[in-house]
């Protein structure tokens, strides 16, 4: 974990994995027998590498175990392919949408993925407003809050998206 967490005893498996994405997390360790099963990371994921690993085992139907106490530091810095939420969450669908044909159709899984897909969408949309408005990129800006208010509506966010320019100042201010 990136942080304590309280004991849990449970093992996870795949659904889980699917269902919560603060249970993987990039420092795990496992064992050689799940890497060689698995044949390791798949070379076609530049981010998310380490989720996609996760759910290939979970696929391959190996259970995990948290252990509640961080025992290590991860560091992200300014520019690192982690470093963006975007590309992050981006990362993210691709590896549920490479994941998703290999779960069966109407199976819990594949609900469970759907789910959580749906979910990075939603954070996505927002994470994409934050990041043109940080750039003070007005164009971009106005496309991504116009989409952000398709989902979400709002008059707050339908005037964002009508006056961008606006609202790359109050974002600068806030």
């Amino acid at each position: 974990p990136a942080r304590s967490t309280a004991p849990d005893p449970r093992r996870l498996r795949l659904e889980d994995l699917l269902a919560d994405d603060s249970l993987h997390f990039i420092m795990a360790v496992f064992r050689r027998e799940v890497v060689d099963r698995v044949h390791g990371f798949d070379p076609r994921f530049l981010t998310n590498e380490e989720y996609e690993m996760w759910l290939r085992a979970g696929l391959a139907g190996f259970t995990f175990a948290r252990n509640p106490e961080p025992l290590g530091w991860y560091t992200c810095r300014s520019g690192s392919l982690s470093s963006s939420e975007v590309r992050m969450l981006e990362g993210a669908l691709r590896v549920l949408a490479h994941t998703r044909p290999a779960l069966a159709a109407g199976s819990p899984e594949r609900a469970i993925l759907d789910r959580s897909a749906a979910r990075y969408e939603a954070v996505l949309a927002a994470a994409r407003v934050r990041d043109s408005l940080s750039r003070r990129d007005t164009s971009a800006a106005g496309k991504h809050l116009a989409a952000l208010h398709a989902q979400r509506g709002g008059w707050l966010l339908g005037l964002a998206a009508w006056l961008p320019s606006a609202a790359v100042v109050a974002y600068r201010i806030r």
